[in-house]
C-alpha cells in the first residue's frame, strides 16, 4: 500500500487538524480579482493554534508544517532562529546520495 500527495488527500488533512484544534482559514490577497474568479493556487491555507500560525500552499504542507510544531515544541523565544530544525543528521543528503552514489 501507498499514500501519495494528491488533492484527494487535502480534505482529511484538514479534518486532522481541525479535529486537533487548530483554526483554519483561507486567505486570498489579490483585490484585482474578484473572489469569484479566485483560483485555489492563488490562496494561502492557514491554521492557528495557541497563537502560533501556519501558512502553506497546500493542506499536506500545512499538516506537515503543524506537525513538525508538535514535534519540536514551541520555540523558547521569538528570536530563537530556525527553532523547527532537527539537524541530528542529514537524512536529504543521505536519501540524494544512495540514489546518486560518487563513483
Amino acid at each position: 500500500m501507498a499514500l501519495g500527495s494528491h488533492s484527494n488527500v487535502h480534505n482529511t488533512c484538514l479534518n486532522i487538524l481541525k479535529k486537533q484544534g487548530y483554526r483554519l482559514w483561507l486567505h486570498y490577497d489579490d483585490e484585482s480579482l474578484p473572489h469569484a474568479e479566485a483560483d485555489l493556487s492563488m490562496c494561502l491555507w492557514c491554521a492557528e493554534k495557541n497563537g502560533y500560525k501556519f501558512i502553506a500552499s497546500n493542506p499536506i504542507e500545512l499538516l506537515g508544517l503543524a506537525k513538525i510544531y508538535e514535534f519540536k515544541g514551541e520555540p523558547k523565544t521569538e528570536e530563537t532562529p530556525y527553532w523547527w530544525r532537527v539537524i541530528d543528521e542529514k537524512a536529504r543528503d543521505e536519501l540524494i546520495e544512495k540514489l546518486f552514489p560518487d563513483d
